[in-house]
């Protein structure tokens, strides 16, 4: 875990396996990181039969998830050719694991999600009553990039702050129970 936040600021467009772990990768190194993901729920059907490729287990190793090719994934060690009748006509030994989506996405968590809750922290979503740092565009950021150049308002620390307002330099903020974006 990093020793002392610095003021670089990230944000990730996309909490898929690439986002979570590169927000959790630039968390310990000290940056403050918000993560935007417009899926509401856990994306459980996004595949199996994913490779373990090299860097992965290395990858999460630095995100302070602890597992290996073996905890991760299913052993292949062969590859195997098929004819029409199912027979098998040529086999080539060739070791490599394989695992799914929601695998590697409940092993990310453990490193997460899953340690803020057992500290009972209220983190990781984005609800009604909850407070959150986050900036409301115009236009949507997932299909247009341009779109984060649209900033309308800011919600920091149970406030509302209206762009205008900052660059303003009124300062005028409002809690955000208060009032709602519109």
């Amino acid at each position: 875990m990093s020793q002392q936040r610095n003021s670089q600021r990230v944000i990730i467009i996309g909490g898929s396996i690439a986002g979570l772990l590169a927000a959790n990768l630039f968390h310990r190194i000290g940056w403050d990181v918000q993560v935007f993901e417009r899926a509401s729920g856990v994306l459980e059907g996004r595949g199996a039969g994913i490779t373990i490729l090299p860097g992965l287990v290395s990858g999460f190793q630095a995100a302070g998830v602890n597992e290996t090719e073996e905890s991760l994934g299913v052993a292949l060690p062969a590859r195997i050719a098929l004819d029409r009748a199912g027979n098998i006509v040529a086999e080539r030994p060739f070791l490599q694991y394989m695992t799914s989506w929601r695998r590697l996405f409940e092993a990310l968590k453990t490193a997460t999600v899953n340690p803020a809750k057992a500290l009972g922290l209220d983190a990781g979503t984005i609800e009604q009553g909850k407070l959150a740092d986050l900036i409301a565009v115009e236009g949507d950021p997932l299909s247009d990039i341009a779109a984060t150049h649209k900033v309308r308002r800011v919600i920091a620390n149970g406030r509302v702050y209206d762009v205008g307002d900052l660059v303003a330099g009124t300062g005028t903020a409002r809690l955000s129970s208060q009032r709602g974006l519109r």
